[in-house]
């Protein structure tokens, strides 16, 4: 089988996306794309929506308060720079940062992530979100 000279992908969305950034996207046609331009820490599985390595091929946790994630090291992005832990850390920050005014900043809160309230509040800097790399 020979490919076509061209390569092109052809998606119906149904409508025009209203923003392409993680942090706001809101409706389905912005969280179609999201998912093809993007992969988390983990994916579900189809068949029982358990979760599944995505950028992280393994992860552990000794007492339920602290996870730690293993990146795979072939992850890239489209221009051909590693993945980072770090590029992980910055998207929690961004999200919880008022100034981003992410619909989706309280989530953290429901895994108690150390001082997530005080930083949606305003009271401290998204530096001090309780995610780390290594």
């Amino acid at each position: 089988m020979q490919l076509a000279e061209k390569q092109t992908l052809v998606r119906n969305s149904g409508a025009e996306p209203q923003s392409l950034d993680p942090n706001k996207i809101e409706g389905v046609p912005e969280a179609n794309i999201s998912r093809d331009l993007f992969e988390g820490l983990l994916n579900t599985s189809p068949k029982d929506g358990h979760p599944i390595p995505g950028v992280a091929e393994s992860w552990d946790n000794k007492d339920f308060k602290v996870w730690t994630f293993h990146l795979r090291k072939d992850a890239k992005w489209s221009n051909g720079e590693p993945v980072t832990a770090q590029d992980f850390v910055y998207s929690w920050q961004r999200l919880v940062d008022p100034k981003t005014a992410s619909p989706y900043a309280s989530y953290p809160q429901y895994g108690h992530i150390v001082n997530v309230d005080e930083i949606i509040d305003g009271k401290k800097a998204p530096s001090e979100l309780g995610v780390k790399s290594h």
